[in-house]
């Protein structure tokens, strides 16, 4: 037979549990952090860099949302904010990712970060970017790392982790500009923020993309069927440390 709960003799008081929540805010919250909680107009922080025109984007229920119905070959898209200037940084974002089956082609929620993708003072449809993503395709929901030579051309790839992966997940780029001849990025994944997968990093130097001054969110559909991306959380944390936990532990009563 069952545990009573709540235990006899305790007068039906509550207790307090501490769960790890990895979408508990910043204290205090990077001026480019974003939790998409503001009602339905995007922060000004953001623009849309989005060459091929197959992305409609919009805020609502506490996230940023990209929307994409119909096949687009390997065109990404998305919104774009500035990269910090410091040396050590991560940029971290909790992704959903939804879409119909296609047993033929993937589609992709990213976390980028990009060399020369602003509309005004860069190039967006020549500039370069490297992506942190989950793939939806036949082995499932997975992630990927690569590196793209413009918005619609594959130059690199970090790798990929065959294991299925969940539909959400956090995604990171730790940036470390004091690495090696001009600077290391890492891909990293997270169930919960707070343990992290590290990936193999990249160097800077002789790669497709040799500088940061872009982030953010992005997404490709080669399925043919309706997609959505959305993404809740988009924090940076000026830090060293790759691995470095993000949330915290409210408190629950049950």
């Amino acid at each position: 037979m069952g545990a009573e709960w709540p235990p006899a003799g305790g007068g039906g008081t509550p207790s307090t549990l501490t769960l790890w929540d990895g979408t508990v805010e910043q204290d205090p919250l990077h001026a480019s952090s974003d939790y998409f909680n503001d009602g339905a107009t995007l922060d000004p922080q953001w623009e849309e860099w989005d060459v091929g025109g197959h992305i409609t984007v919009s805020q609502a229920d506490g996230a940023v949302k990209l929307s994409q119905p119909t096949s687009a070959g390997d065109d990404y898209g998305g919104i774009i904010t500035p990269a910090p200037t410091d040396t050590q940084w991560c940029v971290t974002a909790r992704m959903r990712l939804s879409s119909r089956f296609n047993p033929l082609n993937p589609c992709v929620g990213s976390l980028i970060i990009g060399e020369d993708l602003a509309a005004v003072g860069g190039n967006p449809s020549t500039g370069s970017f490297a992506n942190s993503q989950i793939l939806h395709s036949s082995a499932g929901v997975q992630w990927e790392g690569t590196i793209y030579s413009n918005y619609t051309t594959f130059a690199d790839s970090f790798g990929s982790d065959p294991t299925p992966a969940s539909h959400v997940c956090y995604l990171r780029w730790y940036v470390d500009l004091d690495a090696g001849v001009a600077g290391e990025i890492t891909p990293l994944v997270s169930a919960d923020g707070r343990t992290w997968i590290h990936y193999p990093s990249k160097a800077l130097s002789g790669s497709a993309i040799s500088a940061i001054d872009s982030i953010g969110i992005a997404s490709a559909n080669l399925t043919g069927q309706d997609m959505r991306l959305s993404c809740d959380l988009f924090r940076i944390d000026l830090t060293s440390d790759p691995r470095f936990p993000i949330g915290g532990h409210p408190s629950v009563l049950v």
